[in-house]
């Protein structure tokens, strides 16, 4: 039962991963993807710092939720690991390199999720369920 349930989860991780990246559609849908992109741009340009004009004429509104003033320069309130994460994928793929980030980022935390629960509970299917659960019934997969 348990190899069954496990080809099950796994087809359907693999359905979603082809949908997401392959066929849904690509663009600045949320606050978040605007960030990153410009986060990934700013970084393929050389500078941590997001750039819209604001180092010239520091305004208020130049800002945004997901960025903060620092030393005269806007900073995306990300951290820029994240940026330094998303710059070979984003040289590689562009905007889609994004998305293929956040995909890869889904499974880890899935992988992650499934060892934590089989180590501490000494169960497959309990680590199994976790699993199905973070994966499929959470807004995780988003």
């Amino acid at each position: 039962m348990l190899p069954r349930a496990l080809g099950l989860i796994g087809s359907l991780l693999a359905l979603h991963l082809l949908v997401s990246w392959g066929l849904a559609p690509h663009g600045h849908l949320n606050v978040d993807e605007c960030t990153y992109h410009w986060m990934a741009r700013s970084l393929d340009a050389g500078r941590l710092a997001l750039w819209n004009g604001y180092e010239g004429f520091p305004s208020k509104g130049l800002g945004h939720a997901s960025m903060t003033p620092r030393d005269g320069r806007l900073q995306a309130v990300t951290p820029p690991f994240s940026a330094a994460a998303a710059w070979p994928l984003y040289r590689l793929l562009g905007f889609s390199g994004l998305l293929l980030l956040n995909n890869l980022a889904w499974l880890a935390t899935l992988a992650l999720t499934g060892a934590l629960a089989r180590r501490l509970f000494r169960s497959d299917a309990l680590a199994l369920g976790a699993v199905a659960v973070l994966g499929l019934g959470s807004y995780l997969w988003e």
